[in-house]
């Protein structure tokens, strides 16, 4: 059994035309498929990826007390 992933458009009638390339290794021939839908549609153009907001500072450079030493940053143990 495989899974394909794909994204379809679904026309205002309610159908869909998929047409979608399998590797070499699937034989031509007759096979019963399952498609599963996400229950929201995506927003068009975005390919189902949101925005992330998150504060930022504007550095020169790094701050010169700023370790990236591995001690420095685990525990006596090293994790």
């Amino acid at each position: 059994m495989r899974t394909i992933k794909t994204l379809l458009h679904v026309e205002k009638d309610h159908t869909v035309n998929i047409k979608i390339k399998l590797p070499k290794e699937v034989a031509p021939g007759n096979y019963s498929a399952l498609v599963v839908m996400d229950e929201k549609s995506h927003e068009k153009g975005t390919g189902g990826k949101k925005t992330f907001e998150c504060l930022s500072w504007d550095w020169d450079a790094w701050p010169k007390s700023c370790s990236f030493r591995r001690e420095d940053i685990y525990d006596e143990e090293g994790r």
